[in-house]
């Protein structure tokens, strides 16, 4: 198997994910203009960065200083390279970071924060059970 470029991938190995996250991962490391871009890629386009993913994954060098290089980022450098013709660096070293109602990916819009908002308002928080049943080493007492 072989990327758009023509460098040989290992057989078997593919990295998988949507678009609405490589936008989000570009976004985070500060290529703005590439999240739009990246939302309208088509299948065939999406494959092709996903393969460049790959590749980037099994030969990017880990930097000397600096956060290690983290999925999102390996996609991100993946999406900058397929865009613009030329591999280079992202923007930004380390990711940021917004509300979840306003990413790109849309899984997290809808997701609730907390363990609160997952529970139905009526619905009363859980509680331990009443009768627990004594530990062998304790004595039952009646």
């Amino acid at each position: 198997m072989r990327d758009c470029l023509g460098r040989k991938l290992p057989d078997g190995v593919l990295i998988t994910f949507r678009r609405d996250v490589l936008a989000e991962s570009l976004w985070e490391y500060g290529e703005v203009a590439l999240a739009e871009r990246a939302l309208h890629l088509n299948d065939a386009e999406l494959y092709e960065v996903e393969l460049l993913t790959v590749w980037h994954h099994l030969n990017d060098v880990e930097p000397d200083a600096g956060p290690k290089l983290q999925n999102g980022r390996v996609m991100a450098r993946a999406a900058i390279e397929f865009l613009e013709g030329q591999p280079r660096d992202t923007t930004r070293q380390r990711r940021r970071t917004r509300p979840n109602d306003e990413r790109y990916d849309t899984i997290w819009a809808s997701r609730p924060n907390s363990a609160e908002e997952q529970r139905a308002p009526h619905e009363p928080p859980p509680q331990r059970a009443a009768h627990r049943r004594p530990r062998r080493w304790q004595r039952y007492k009646p």
